[in-house]
């Protein structure tokens, strides 16, 4: 199967014949227990293709940013998706519906954290993911530690990666968290953090899975301008649906199928009326 420069295909028909070995993923540092084995599919990572951007195959077609593929996929004995298709070019992309819609499943089978029986997911690579429990990612004592980790594997110098860290966190208004342990942090201040951490390893797709939950009102809406400001593609999982007012797009899932998919002031206003209506 054809795999362009900046994207990575899984075909999960033939995922046994992909090679394992450690880093494989094509992945920033989720840091969670693995949930699936680890796979490298042998696309470049190293592709300077901006997020928004459209990109070609050979034959000078279209290539989606992020697409799936007659998907099939099964957590414990729920079987959530069905033949599930979707595909999308939008640059900020909203993600909502009712709890056990196939949102978070979506996420992890975008990071490869998650299996599908049948189908491929293509998707720019490397991938970051943050979670709804802070508590599942945080590793380090110091948030100092844990927003400059991710660097400092790849090379980045001790002193250049906290410099890095410390301008990431001014243009949050966070830096007052970087003299703290994590063990001091708020329910909410850990969310930021892992959000942080995910964001200075500069992701070409960033995952959000009701990762402003834990976070007051000024913070959600900082947090969502600093997404949005990032060159990476962006799918924020929220049922805070004002959030997401300015998005490009967005994609209402519903029993693990796309109820509908559009423009936010169309699709959020057929949300709600929905919401609203009859139980």
């Amino acid at each position: 199967m054809q795999k362009p420069g900046s994207f990575d295909w899984i075909d999960w028909a033939g995922f046994n014949k992909l090679p394992l070995g450690p880093g494989a993923g094509g992945g920033t540092r989720t840091r969670t227990p693995s949930l699936a084995p680890d796979f490298e599919s042998g696309a470049s990572t190293n592709s300077t293709t901006p997020a928004g951007a459209v990109s070609f195959d050979a034959k000078g077609r279209s290539i989606p940013a992020m697409e799936l593929k007659h998907i099939w996929a099964r957590v414990g004995d729920r079987q959530v998706f069905q033949g599930l298709n979707l595909q999308s070019n939008a640059r900020h992309i909203g993600l909502i519906g009712p709890n056990g819609a196939g949102k978070s499943t979506l996420l992890r089978l975008l990071q490869g954290l998650i299996v599908p029986e049948k189908g491929s997911v293509q998707v720019e690579r490397p991938v970051g993911l943050v979670f709804q429990n802070p508590d599942h990612q945080i590793l380090f004592p110091t948030v100092l530690e844990e927003l400059t980790f991710g660097l400092t594997e790849r090379g980045v110098s001790s002193p250049e990666a906290e410099d890095r860290a410390q301008d990431l966190a001014r243009r949050c208004g966070a830096s007052e968290l970087l003299k703290l342990a994590t063990h001091e942090l708020s329910s909410g201040q850990k969310t930021l953090v892992c959000i942080l951490a995910v964001l200075i390893d500069q992701p070409k797709t960033l995952l959000l899975d009701e990762s402003f939950s834990h976070l007051d009102s000024l913070s959600s809406r900082r947090m969502t301008r600093m997404v949005r400001e990032s060159p990476a593609r962006t799918l924020l999982s929220t049922h805070q649906t004002h959030l997401l007012k300015d998005f490009d797009e967005i994609i209402w899932l519903n029993r693990g199928k796309v109820q509908m998919q559009g423009r936010p002031g169309d699709v959020l206003t057929a949300y709600e009326q929905w919401v609203e209506g009859p139980c």
